[in-house]
């Protein structure tokens, strides 16, 4: 019986890059018939208000944090990020519109490509060498660094192609109740926590394909 495991993730959410990878561990362990899914869910669909700040200048100018709230905020995140070997820089992050990463994520999905190892350099780019992930240069040197085509991120450029698609995982999600991420669905079934604890439920073993 195959399974289907669903990530539900933003590339600005740190917490998402801790659980790609919690979710990495989890599924060299399930059997090779697993299936899965990356679907995109963009914190701010419409874009940032201010684009192009970092991310502690946002949550003291806009998000509602003080200084001392802040800080604490974030030694969890870098805490959390060095629990799985990850460098996360969240002070200097930069606050950018995400969706054409994520366009570039469903191209490279639908060149049957490595999706695992796409996600998690944009997530490194971002929140390990704070690079604007918004910038066509940047995403150019994502795609071709996991094959793909100069010609297909170029028509990425010059069209909104899978744009439509990135609306409908918002609208997925809505409808399935999804208010927070990262989420993982098993069968539709939300595992909570780690998922490589969590998903460990599941029937099976060795190595799935990613």
């Amino acid at each position: 019986m195959t399974t289907t495991i669903t990530n539900w993730a933003d590339l600005r959410c740190p917490w998402c890059w801790i659980g790609h990878r919690q979710l990495g561990r989890a599924l060299g362990r399930l059997e090779s018939g697993t299936r899965v899914e990356y679907r995109s869910f963009l914190l701010e669909p419409a874009g940032p208000t201010r684009s192009g700040i970092t991310v502690r200048e946002a949550a003291l100018s806009s998000w509602g944090f003080d200084e001392a709230r802040w800080a604490a905020h974030s030694r969890k995140i870098v805490a959390g990020g060095t629990s799985e070997s990850l460098t996360i820089n969240i002070d200097t992050a930069l606050v950018v519109d995400s969706r054409n990463a994520h366009r570039l994520l469903k191209l490279v999905a639908d060149r049957e490509l490595n999706r695992f190892e796409a996600w998690d350099s944009l997530y490194s780019r971002h929140f390990e060498f704070n690079d604007d992930i918004a910038d066509w240069t940047v995403l150019r040197s994502v795609g071709e660094q996991v094959g793909l085509a100069g010609g297909d991120i170029t028509m990425l450029v010059e069209t909104d192609e899978y744009s439509a698609a990135v609306d409908d995982d918002i609208r997925d999600a809505a409808a399935l109740g999804i208010s927070s991420i990262p989420t993982v669905l098993a069968d539709s079934v939300r595992i909570t926590g780690d998922p490589s604890v969590g998903l460990d439920r599941i029937e099976g073993r060795p190595a799935v394909g990613r």
